[in-house]
């Protein structure tokens, strides 16, 4: 907004005033100037065709004209503006204000000395100045306007002022050869786009004081390579570091609060430990980045929003905090390295496809938190093998393991009460199924092309009603020649009648509850002792994982399932 206002002013100035109209009212060796009855005295331009200097200018701090003197105090709007030839300019001790676009697109100006008296800098004051190496900025400038030096490609250093609270917008966009900056401990904000496009810049030194960080203030900073926000800082802003491939060191301040829509999108980053004090992760915080690997999310997150790490594939660990309460959409869709998961009792809500192709993920423990697991939530993490599905779990939604073809055995527990279509369909390598007792409804095609399934136990008194569709089945033909249908004895007549279940040739009772059958499948395996491993990781408590009775879950029950297997 404000880049248009400047813009506008300056095609209304232009507008104003016939190309032939004077625009100031005395000129002494060459220098215009427009003056006011006291004696003050402002550099400006010729005409409205500006380009009214050429060479090496140098300012007098004053002049006399006609017997009367006149001290210089500052430089007008649009002074220098395009003067093609200008290389350099002095500055009298005398000038306050260098005002808006002075020097705006002056491509040979290599020098100006900004003097100590200098208190304002205005918006485009050097913008474009395209040979311009370096500036310094004295410390009696308490305000450098926006884009002062927007595309000065040319620039390679500059020192700013430890007077400024502010780097205004676009102050440095596009200053593509500058390498290094420092920020004094003066400045409280960095605006929006304030660095963006310095594909140079390696570099930036922070000092406590800055509290914001906002959109995009350096994006596309290509060359950029470490960077360590001072405790400080409190928010980053849209797409603040977003596009810096080489981007690699991030560390954050202890006091942020809030990680912006896509801030670290697509850079390079290795590895992360979010804070405590951060409270929201906004979506596509992390969308993309290549490089990123280990994650550790502070107890102080209770939100994740959608696409945050969104196809980071070489990311191999995650860990999640204990205060998280939701993971949005597609939050961690694409994570093909992450080898396993645990998901905290704290979580209440996760999103569709939040893990969804997901294909080193060999394991998964999902806390007691959770009341329905989304569509498509693991859909196609083919390599998952062991599966813990917490206690307070009410549905299972569409398509939720869908595909995953590493799974043997899955124990779904007494309170799921719903199970969506394709739920666990092409889970080509499933051989042992248990479904707890509060299922009511299995929709079509969950188990659909699960060839190996030989053994399944229904818990549920009623047998649960499946869905029907034409384009899928919920068994294969072969499943139900080859599997034992375990169910209630009391229920095997109603299984015997019930559509789906009576096509099954062998229905027998469950059978009495075998010590150390942990996950129901009727037998004693490795597969036992990894459920109550990976229950006392996630610090979840099941009745059912408690073997030896003493009323706790912890590495005995693991012992005692392990001496029955040996047995």
């Amino acid at each position: 907004m404000k880049k248009i206002i400047l813009l506008l002013t300056a095609i209304v100035t232009v507008l104003m005033a016939p190309s032939s109209a004077m625009a100031y009212d005395l000129e002494v060796d060459g220098i215009y100037y427009y003056v006011t009855p006291d004696g003050r005295a402002y550099v400006t331009y010729k005409d409205a065709n500006f380009n009214s200097y050429s060479g090496d200018v140098v300012i007098p701090a004053h002049f006399t004209h006609e017997n009367k003197t006149y001290t210089v105090l500052g430089i007008s709007e649009f002074a220098f503006d395009r003067c093609e030839n200008l290389t350099s300019v002095s500055i009298p001790s005398t000038v306050t204000v260098i005002e808006n676009g002075v020097f705006y697109h002056c491509p040979k100006l290599t020098r100006v000395l900004i003097p100590s008296s200098v208190t304002t800098v205005g918006n485009y004051a050097f913008a474009y100045c395209t040979s311009l190496q370096s500036s310094s900025i004295p410390n009696s400038v308490t305000v450098l306007g926006f884009s002062a030096f927007e595309g000065c490609t040319s620039l390679t250093n500059v020192t700013l002022s430890n007077s400024l609270e502010v780097i205004e917008e676009m102050t440095f966009s596009g200053c593509s050869n500058l390498k290094k900056v420092t920020i004094p401990a003066s400045v409280k904000t960095i605006e929006y786009q304030a660095f963006e496009h310095c594909t140079s810049l390696e570099n930036v030194t922070m000092s406590n004081g800055v509290t914001a960080i906002e959109n995009s203030a350096f994006s596309h900073c290509e060359n950029l390579k470490q960077v360590t926000l001072p405790n400080t800082v409190t928010a980053i802003g849209t797409e603040t570091f977003a596009y810096c491939p080489n981007l690699k060191n991030v560390t954050l301040s202890s006091s942020l609060e809030v990680i912006g829509q896509g801030s670290f999108r697509e850079s390079g980053i290795e590895s992360i430990t979010i804070p405590n004090s951060v409270t929201d992760i906004d979506q596509l915080a992390f969308f993309s980045c290549p490089n990123l690997k280990e994650v550790t999310i502070g107890d102080g997150v209770k939100e994740i929003g959608e696409y945050a790490f969104y196809m980071c594939n070489e990311m191999t660990t995650l860990t999640l905090g204990n205060h998280l309460e939701t993971i949005h959409h597609n939050a961690f869709k694409g994570c093909s390295k992450l080898a396993s998961l645990n998901i905290p009792n704290s979580v209440t809500t996760i999103e569709n496809d939040a893990f969804g192709y997901c294909h080193g993920l060999r394991s998964v423990v999902i806390g007691n938190g959770l009341e329905t697991i989304s569509e498509h939530l693991f859909h196609e993490c083919d390599n998952l093998t062991s599966l813990v599905i917490g206690n307070h779990v009410k549905a299972i939604n569409s398509y939720a393991f869908y595909s995953c073809s590493s799974l043997s055995t899955v124990n779904i527990p007494n309170s799921v009460e719903t199970i969506g279509a394709c739920a666990f369909a092409q889970c080509y390598g499933l051989t042992k199924m248990s479904i707890g007792s509060g299922v009511k409804s299995i929709d079509y095609g969950t188990f659909s092309a699960d060839w190996q399934l030989k053994s399944l136990t229904c818990h549920a008194v009623t047998p649960p009603a499946f869905g029907v569709n034409d384009n899928w089945s919920n068994f294969s033909t072969n499943v139900y020649e080859q599997a034992t249908l375990y169910v209630p004895e009391e229920s095997i007549s109603a299984y015997g009648k019930a559509d789906t279940w009576k096509s099954f040739l062998t229905i027998k009772a469950i059978p009495n509850h075998i010590p150390g059958d942990v996950n129901g499948d009727n037998d004693v395996t490795i597969a036992d002792v990894n459920v109550v491993i990976n229950a006392i990781l996630s610090n979840t408590y099941d009745d059912a994982l408690d073997v030896n009775d003493d009323k706790d879950v912890n590495i005995a029950d693991v012992n005692a399932i392990i001496n029955i297997i040996l047995q």
